[in-house]
């Protein structure tokens, strides 16, 4: 992340696995995961390259003030601390995107033993 950027800031979410319970497993989720929705703030630059927050809660209004302090921050001349940042992925629409996409679902057809007609 370069603190001399323009950053675009949202609050994001992903719903990520904590568990596995096999009695909890049907035809929907036959291996009995447990999950949760974890929010984050993100950062898209004019790149559109999107950075993820190293905070995250399952909470969406903690993450929600944590938004509102950072524009507060930004609009009061303050920036943001890039250590504190990661990189995550190219947004949808920037440049690269489309060759993006195709390695995350060769990679993933090959982690599942699948065969995809990209993969080698």
């Amino acid at each position: 992340m370069n603190n001399n950027e323009q950053h675009e800031l949202n609050v994001g979410s992903s719903r990520v696995i904590t568990g596995r319970d096999p009695e909890m497993a049907d035809m929907v989720n036959i291996y009995g995961e447990i999950t949760t929705i974890l929010f984050y703030v993100e950062a898209r630059n004019a790149r559109g390259e999107v950075f993820t927050h190293n905070y995250s809660s399952e909470a969406e209004f903690e993450i929600e003030d944590l938004l509102a302090n950072m524009r507060r921050k930004l609009a009061d001349g303050g920036k943001l601390d890039p250590a504190r940042w990661t990189y995550s992925r190219l947004g949808y629409g920037a440049e690269g995107w489309d060759e993006q996409e195709l390695v995350g679902e060769v990679r993933d057809a090959q982690r599942a033993g699948e065969w995809h007609p990209m993969g080698r």
